[in-house]
């Protein structure tokens, strides 16, 4: 996203988002809304920025859509965590999220819906053949694909690659 922005609602009233410092601010006449700009990823920008302009005038902008190798937070183990979108097909997302352990996990996730309450986990071992492929299609490499899956005792080996699962 390129910034500054500024858009004019359908009331007259102008909407900026420009970075100041370590923040995201948005102005209009409503008045200001600040986010720090290290802990915001797109998609809670994108929401932020359509909830904003709502306000101020009744304009509201397209959603950015979840795409292959986006950044978001979801619920899991009691915490939030950071998560990256590996893949996505039809209405679904396949999400890798990283434990404090160092461990990682894959889940499949609504694209619209609560990502929260809403998903499926998959073995490292039992993804299948096509989201293998539509991870090294729709990213162009998987040097961030961080595969750690946790055993009974403790941390266990690595996890095959998608190139590996593409290929079988």
């Amino acid at each position: 996203m390129q910034l500054p922005i500024s858009i004019t609602t359908k009331t007259g009233n102008t909407c900026t988002l420009k970075i100041v410092d370590y923040d995201y601010v948005m102005t209009g006449a409503t008045g200001t809304h600040k986010l720090f700009a290290h802990t915001t990823d797109d998609r809670r920008l994108w929401a932020h920025w359509s909830g904003f302009v709502q306000n101020n005038g009744g304009f509201k902008p397209v959603v950015k859509p979840m795409q292959a190798g986006s950044s978001l937070r979801v619920f899991r183990n009691q915490a939030n965590r950071e998560a990256i979108v590996c893949a996505v097909i039809g209405d679904r997302a396949l999400i890798e999220y990283v434990m404090p352990t160092g461990c990682s996990a894959l889940n499949f996730i609504p694209v619209n819906g609560n990502k929260n309450t809403q998903y499926r986990s998959i073995s490292y071992n039992a993804l299948p053949k096509k989201w293998a492929r539509a991870m090294i299609e729709q990213t162009g490499e998987t040097e961030w694909f961080y595969g750690k899956p946790m055993d009974n005792s403790y941390l266990s080996r690595s996890c095959p690659t998608p190139e590996h699962i593409a290929n079988k």
